[in-house]
């Protein structure tokens, strides 16, 4: 028994410095790696930590068949297994939860202002005159109120919108005031009728 418990000992330990490792790999990355890349990654870590899981619980399964001596072994180990999976597992969520958040915030930006020009990411000032430079800034001026002039249409029909549903709720609790009405006085009728055969 003992020897089978070496080897899920061995493979546990393995697979979980495994997962740490290329966790540990991916923070030192994360900066020079796209968020949807970011999410690949951590959902394969994900995935390696669910596989863990089940050796993880045949790990328990097996010491409760060692005698106590032998259990006291495992049981150090068993504790930091646990907590490095729990850790690792939190951690991992975290992350994924922090790029989908950077992957909607980019998929925001790129609804408003749309794809990043290159020519103005290449833009060489060393080699660009000045009036070009003016001309630019002007653009890019005009671009900027073109993109807040979107936004506030956008916040002007939110606003729309807020004011419409404001006004259906009013008018729903007013109906559903009346409905109220309606049944206590049913309720009232009834009583009455009982009472006063």
């Amino acid at each position: 028994m003992s020897d089978s418990m070496e080897t899920i000992d061995d493979e546990l330990k393995t697979s979980c410095n495994e997962i740490r490792r290329c966790f540990e790999d991916y923070e030192r990355n994360k900066v020079s790696i796209a968020p949807m890349q970011c999410i690949s990654i951590l959902n394969a870590l994900k995935k390696k930590l669910d596989t863990t899981r089940p050796l993880f619980q045949k790990y328990k399964i097996e010491m409760r068949d060692l005698s106590r001596d032998q259990a006291i072994a495992f049981e150090q180990n068993l504790r930091e297994y646990a907590q490095l999976i729990d850790n690792l597992n939190a951690k991992v969520a975290a992350e994924i939860s922090e790029q989908n958040s950077k992957s909607s915030n980019e998929a925001n930006r790129l609804e408003l202002l749309g794809p990043a020009d290159q020519s103005r990411k290449n833009l060489n000032t060393s080699s660009t005159d000045a009036k070009q430079l003016i001309k630019d800034a002007n653009s890019l001026q005009s671009e900027s109120k073109g993109v807040l002039n979107h936004v506030e249409i956008l916040v002007s029909q939110t606003e729309e919108v807020g004011v419409n549903t404001n006004i259906a709720l009013k008018s729903q609790t007013q109906q559903m005031t009346a409905i109220k009405d309606d049944v206590d006085k049913v309720q009232v009728l009834t009583i009455f009728s009982i009472s006063h055969p």
